[in-house]
């Protein structure tokens, strides 16, 4: 619906009516934000692509290691590797249960600050939903993946705010070449099976999926 089309009815004639018809306003505008934000592969909470946009960066990834390295853009190097990196945060629902799903929003976007900072221009940082995120980095084999998320899960563990919270996070890592391409599910398979055993093992850790186990 088009805000042109959107019918608030007759010009209010009293307080009350004056203040609903504001608040029908606000909700339509935030709605219609929410609309364009998602149009353009950005979750609207933080900012960060959100899972559709992120699973088609996978997609054509790992379409190009596929291929034999195809380059990702004209005149650019072919990509033969990547990483991923599965953000999976810990004792994040009892900042929800506690203080409230606004201060949990409020961690939320200080992780994705966080992601964002820590990472190289070209990666791709990606909230999936939820408390979880994932960041995917081209041209990375397993250990320059598995140094990207220690970073992450250091800078994450020494944020002031997400220590009042006591929220860490447990990182699982996965990679792809061009003798081992994989397909998207299975890339992210293998990272979430990695985190699963990080936080298993006593959160706050980063775990490498290295193909044949973990």
């Amino acid at each position: 619906m088009s805000i042109e089309k959107l019918k608030f009815g007759g010009p209010p004639t009293t307080p009350e009516e004056e203040n609903e018809f504001v608040l029908d306003r606000n909700k339509y505008l935030l709605e219609h934000i929410a609309h364009q934000e998602e149009q353009l592969g950005i979750d609207h909470l933080t900012g960060l692509k959100n899972r559709k946009a992120f699973e088609n960066e996978l997609e054509k990834s790992l379409k190009a290691i596929r291929e034999g390295g195809e380059p990702q853009r004209k005149k650019s190097e072919p990509l033969e590797e990547i990483s991923l990196i599965f953000v999976d945060l810990d004792n994040f629902k009892q900042v929800n249960d506690t203080h409230g799903h606004l201060e949990g929003d409020n961690v939320l976007k200080k992780v994705a600050e966080i992601l964002a900072t820590s990472v190289r221009e070209a990666d791709v940082v990606a909230r999936f939903g939820g408390d979880e995120f994932y960041v995917l980095l081209p041209r990375a084999n397993e250990k320059e993946g598995k140094v990207v998320a220690d970073k992450i899960r250091i800078n994450l563990e020494n944020d002031d705010k997400l220590t009042e919270f006591n929220v860490t996070a447990s990182i699982g890592v996965s990679s792809a070449d061009v003798a081992n391409p994989l397909d998207p599910e299975s890339l992210i398979q293998r990272a979430d099976a990695a985190a699963y055993v990080a936080k298993g093992n006593g959160k706050n850790q980063v775990v490498v999926h290295n193909g044949d186990g973990i």
